[in-house]
């Protein structure tokens, strides 16, 4: 029987990011995506659902997902190998281009596509979706969620022209989580949940 997963929304920073607490419904620990900012905040919302942070997966290296690592110094935390040199370096992960010059952790584990994690008694699946970054993945988790990060947004995707961006790697990554068979609720970087099915009319583009 699947377990019965629980997600919520912390919209952060200038950037308006969305970082999310995933969980096991009973568990005293959480998965946090993506914290891009306002560590303090999202550290106060597991407080309040009496959740501690078991892991943090980052979706890509930029900036705006990484601002609030501060906060998770202590928890262990997974980025594509491919994107691990951007963790600390403003011109890799654009962070001068908004003036953030706030030092992020040098290091965190690396995944790769077709790794399975267990963590915080989740099953974690990696897709490794380049296009926005080189390293760019996407996270399935207990397959009845899909963790997009910039790679999928409702009605769009995410932009290929900064460092690791790549417009033809994007195109095959959104081919591929589009001819899904199974729909499954998307949670993206940035904007409102969609559906995998929802967004299937992005294939004309390409």
């Amino acid at each position: 029987m699947d377990a019965a997963l629980s997600v919520r929304r912390l919209t952060v920073g200038p950037a308006a990011e969305n970082c999310y607490i995933a969980w096991r419904e009973g568990a005293s620990s959480a998965l946090v995506i993506d914290p891009g900012d306002e560590g303090k905040r999202i550290r106060a919302l597991l407080d309040s659902l009496s959740l501690s942070p078991g892991a943090v997966l980052l979706t890509h290296g930029h900036f705006d997902h990484t601002g609030g690592l501060d906060a998770f110094l202590d928890t262990p935390r997974y980025l594509h190998e491919e994107d691990l040199p951007m963790l600390n370096d403003s011109r890799l992960n654009a962070s001068f281009l908004a003036g953030d010059e706030r030092p992020r952790p040098e290091d965190a584990l690396p995944v790769r596509e077709g790794d399975t994690l267990y963590l915080c008694g989740l099953n974690v699946s990696v897709l490794h979706t380049p296009g926005h970054t080189r390293g760019s993945v996407c996270y399935s988790v207990e397959d009845q969620a899909l963790f997009t990060g910039d790679t999928l947004f409702r009605g769009s995707w995410g932009r290929t022209d900064l460092y690791g961006g790549d417009s033809t790697q994007m195109a095959q990554s959104l081919r591929r989580l589009l001819t899904f068979s199974r729909d499954l609720p998307v949670y993206p970087g940035h904007g409102p949940k969609t559906t995998l099915f929802s967004e299937r009319g992005l294939l004309w583009n390409f």
